[in-house]
């Protein structure tokens, strides 16, 4: 919608993302990013983005859909350095249960948004329930590190309780544990007798990225 030219660089590559930086585009340069990419259970080196983006003269743009509640200092995402990014965006849908999502930047950022961008124009008047369900949500996210802790060290114990079973998970250090897909299926299919014991268990596919070679169980 930005009419901005779009350069897709190989995943977590930095030496294309800098490469990418020094091609011939005119004006200005935007580097977008998630902190944390849930399907391969991993996320770029924020602080070297930041870095080509200095050289490049670029800004830094990182979506914290799936980190804000997971991951950094009181659930504030793997960007909560604010040096790190001019503008992040972070979901309300995921970690905190309510909807809708909202952008973190500069105030002079946050103003021109809230009257340029056509996509937000029309969608500002959030219910004042989600507003108090959001809330509520981020102040018990902040006070769960603890909570936190359980869950890196949850998902520590299935990876490794799935390699002691000869199912090699990819190398992940978050929540999602991503495998090829006939072992994700072949998994799913032997933890059918959990979901009988209202456990949930389920996989996921790549359904948007049909050349992937791994989806997270």
């Amino acid at each position: 919608m930005g009419r901005a030219e779009v350069v897709v660089v190989p995943h977590c590559d930095l030496a294309a993302v800098s490469a990418a930086m020094q091609s011939p585009i005119p004006g200005r340069r935007w580097l977008v990013t998630e902190s944390y990419f849930s399907m391969d259970g991993d996320g770029p080196d924020l602080g070297a983005l930041r870095e080509i983006c200095n050289r490049a003269g670029a800004a830094l743009i990182v979506d914290e859909a799936h980190a804000l509640g997971v991951f950094g200092p009181r659930g504030a995402g793997r960007a909560q350095r604010r040096a790190w990014f001019r503008c992040s965006d972070r979901t309300l849908s995921k970690a905190l249960g309510a909807q809708g999502a909202f952008v973190s930047g500069a105030a002079s950022l946050c103003r021109w948004l809230w009257n340029r961008a056509r996509s937000f124009v029309f969608s500002t008047g959030i219910s004042p329930w989600i507003c108090d369900v959001t809330e509520t949500a981020v102040e018990l996210a902040r006070a769960a590190d603890a909570e936190r802790m359980t869950l890196m060290g949850n998902a520590r114990a299935l990876r490794e309780g799935l390699s002691r079973q000869g199912l090699v998970p990819a190398p992940s250090f978050a929540p999602s544990c991503p495998s090829s897909s006939a072992t994700t299926v072949l998994l799913s299919a032997g933890l059918s007798v959990w979901q009988r014991m209202a456990y949930w268990c389920r996989r996921s596919g790549p359904q948007r990225c049909p050349k992937a070679e791994r989806v997270c169980g």
